[in-house]
C-alpha cells in the first residue's frame, strides 16, 4: 500500500501533502484494521459484497476502533483505486487515463480538509463506477455513459428518445474550467466511447439550477458553463437546505448558519444574500451536443 501511495504522490501533482498524511495515518492503523481494509477490498472486487454495505461496515469499525472515519474511508478508496490499475493494465487502458481518474481521491482529500479539517473524504460511495469501470476522467472532465434520464425531447433541433444512450458528465473540483478544456475532454470521451454522428451530453449538477444564473458574475466561468446547456429540469432542495453549500462556503450549510456564512468572494456574497431572502436552492439538468470536433 505505501509503495502505491509513494507512486500516487508522483503521477498526481500537488497530492504530497495531502497522501503524506494518509500515509501516517495508515501507518498508526493496528494489523487487523489493515487486514479488514485488503480483505473488504477483495469481497467487493470479486463481487461478494455490496460497496456500500462495505462502507457501513467500515463506518461501525472506526466508532469501534476510534478512527476517523473520513480518514479510513480514504484509505479504502485508495486501497480500491491500487486494485483498479491492474484493471486498466490488463484492458490495456491508457495509463495516463487511470491517473486522471485516480486524481479524483486527492481532490475529495481537500475538500474534507475545507470541511471537516482532515485529510479524508466524506462521499467515499461516490467512487464505486470508477471501480466497476463505467466512468472515467478524460482531462477536465469525468465522464461515464448512461440512458437519457427523461422522456422523447427535441432541444435545438435534435431529437432525444428516452433511454437513448448519452454522455453523461462530473465536473471535479480540480480548478477553473474553460470551453476549450470541456471540448478536448468530450472528443476524447466521443471516441473511447465509440459514439458516432451527434453525441448527446447531459450534466445534473447544483450548478445548473435556474435561479443559479443570476447568482454568477457577468462573463464568469460559472455563467459561462452555465450557458453552453439547455435546461431541461430543475428539482429544488427541501426548504432551508442548501446540500451542496460546502462547495460555496467550504461548510456544510442550512438555514441554521447562513447569517455566519463568509462573503470572501463574489460568489459568496451573492449566494449569501439569494439564501438570506428565503430563496430554494436545488439542481439541474442540462443538455447539450457534440458533433466529435466541436460544442454544436
Amino acid at each position: 500500500m505505501i509503495d502505491y501511495l509513494e507512486r500516487y504522490i508522483e503521477n498526481v501533482s500537488g497530492s504530497e501533502e495531502a497522501i503524506v498524511d494518509l500515509i501516517k495515518f495508515y501507518n498508526g492503523l493496528s494489523s487487523d484494521l489493515k487486514n479488514l481494509i485488503t480483505e473488504r477490498k477483495n469481497s467487493f472486487f470479486s463481487g461478494k459484497t455490496d460497496y456500500t454495505a462495505i462502507l457501513d461496515e467500515l463506518k461501525e469499525t472506526a466508532i469501534r476502533e476510534n478512527v476517523n472515519y473520513f480518514q479510513l474511508s480514504a484509505v479504502f478508496v485508495l486501497e480500491c483505486f491500487k486494485e483498479t490499475e491492474k484493471i486498466y493494465e490488463k484492458n490495456k487502458i491508457d495509463k495516463k487515463m487511470y491517473w486522471q481518474t485516480a486524481a479524483d481521491v486527492f481532490y475529495k482529500l481537500r475538500e474534507c480538509k475545507k470541511v471537516y479539517g482532515v485529510y479524508g473524504t466524506f462521499v467515499a460511495h461516490w467512487d464505486a463506477d470508477f471501480f466497476r469501470l463505467k466512468r472515467f476522467a478524460f482531462g477536465r472532465l469525468q465522464c461515464e455513459c448512461v440512458k437519457f434520464p427523461a422522456t422523447d425531447c427535441r432541444i435545438n433541433g435534435h431529437i432525444i428518445k428516452a433511454e437513448e444512450k448519452v454522455l453523461n458528465i462530473h465536473i471535479p473540483s480540480s480548478g477553473h474550467i474553460e470551453r476549450e478544456d470541456i471540448s478536448d475532454s468530450l472528443k476524447t470521451a466521443y471516441t473511447f466511447f465509440g459514439f458516432k454522428g451527434i453525441m448527446t451530453v447531459i450534466c445534473n449538477s447544483w450548478l445548473l439550477f435556474p435561479a443559479y444564473h443570476q447568482l454568477y458574475p457577468e462573463n464568469s466561468r460559472l455563467r459561462k458553463f452555465f450557458d453552453i446547456f439547455q435546461i431541461i429540469k430543475s428539482v429544488k432542495s427541501e426548504e432551508g437546505k442548501f446540500p451542496d453549500g460546502w462547495r460555496v462556503f467550504g461548510v456544510q450549510t442550512d438555514k441554521s448558519n447562513y447569517n455566519a456564512l463568509e462573503e470572501n468572494t463574489t460568489l459568496q456574497k451573492n449566494f449569501k444574500k439569494y439564501l438570506l431572502s428565503g430563496n430554494f436552492t436545488g439542481s439541474g439538468l442540462g443538455v447539450m451536443f457534440f458533433d466529435g470536433e466541436k460544442i454544436i
